[in-house]
């Protein structure tokens, strides 16, 4: 055997591990089972309940048995190939299924935290489905007109600018996304925080859902108050003026932050809005199937994310205050007031 036909063997020896390793790194779960121990119980309520459901990422549905709203509303579930080499788009099987999931027969208003295509991407499928109106940021506006959504159910939100839908009193904040520490990810991240300009028609690239601005959704109700904050990034002294009971509180790619970003973070958003409760969010997968049980990043994804750094670090940090903290499990209604 001659050499080139040797180097030729190795090289295709080493392409094909190469292969299977990012097939394996895509396609392959974080395992969440060790934090089972944190799970929240369902709860039993009656008909005026405060209570919300958890369906992945930062979408959360909300309700008091009069009213329901709904922040995101993220069901696709596009593989990771797609997301980094091809294009996406609403899977409208899985966005009706996941709303039946939810018992969301009378939703009253869909809030979008920011328009990357983890939570925008489905919004107007879901307002379409129920009839709700859509609400969220110029670029979240431009998500809704390219799915065809009619201009009257599109209602762009201003920061401080408070919204009553029931007993709900919605204000959302603007704040800052999630700042990746590897320089590489940060400077295709802030691409990412341009505005969409125009309608936005699926199929698109992953990354042609630019942020838009990302806010966080301060919500009084008679029942209790609470803080929906989706993404890990903060605002120094952005919170330091609401009281919160509970925090939704995204934590994603925390574990990768350095110490001093960490100590911030929860400065901000546990000690400044001196809040009693937290349930983290947005540690989960958002490539694979909304069918199957939660399941943490893939291998690849969480390479970028560190889902158990991030986990572990919300919990001390809760546990080093006294504050109660909880995951919330996917689907179940948990109350939310005493």
């Amino acid at each position: 055997m001659n050499l080139l036909k040797k180097i030729g063997i190795v090289l295709g020896a080493i392409l094909f591990l190469l292969l299977f390793s990012l097939l394996f790194l895509s396609r392959c779960h974080v395992d969440l089972s060790a934090y089972d121990e944190y799970l929240a119980e369902p709860s039993s309520l009656n008909d005026s309940s405060l209570y919300v459901q958890f369906a992945g990422i930062s979408t959360l549905l909300i309700s008091d048995g009069e009213t329901q709203i709904l922040t995101d509303g993220f069901f696709s579930r596009p593989s990771m190939s797609r997301i980094l080499l091809g294009e996406i788009y609403p899977d409208t099987l899985d966005i009706a299924w996941a709303l039946d999931k939810l018992e969301a027969s009378k939703l009253d208003g869909i809030f979008v935290l920011h328009s990357h295509f983890d939570h925008s991407m489905d919004a107007p499928e879901v307002a379409r489905i129920t009839g709700a109106n859509l609400y969220g940021s110029a670029s979240t506006a431009n998500v809704g007109r390219g799915w065809g959504l009619p201009e009257n159910q599109i209602k762009v939100f201003e920061s401080g600018e408070s919204l009553q839908i029931g007993k709900f009193r919605i204000q959302p904040i603007l704040t800052q996304h999630y700042e990746f520490p590897n320089a590489l990810l940060k400077e295709r991240a802030l691409e990412g925080s341009q505005n969409i300009d125009l309608p936005l028609v699926p199929p698109a690239k992953a990354f042609d859902y630019k942020m838009g601005g990302a806010y966080s959704l301060y919500i009084e109700h008679p029942q209790s108050n609470f803080l929906i904050h989706g993404s890990a990034g903060y605002i120094k002294d952005g919170f330091s003026k609401i009281r919160p009971d509970i925090v939704f509180l995204g934590i994603g790619g925390l574990g990768k932050q350095k110490e001093s970003y960490q100590v911030q973070y929860f400065e901000e958003l546990l000690d400044k809005t001196e809040v009693k409760k937290v349930f983290p969010i947005h540690f989960d997968a958002f490539a694979g199937s909304i069918r199957k049980s939660l399941q943490g990043p893939t291998y690849l994804n969480n390479i970028m994310m560190d889902t158990e750094g991030s986990l572990q670090a919300t919990l001390d940090a809760c546990r080093s205050r006294s504050l109660e903290a909880e995951l919330l499990p996917q689907w179940e209604k948990v109350k939310l007031s005493d």
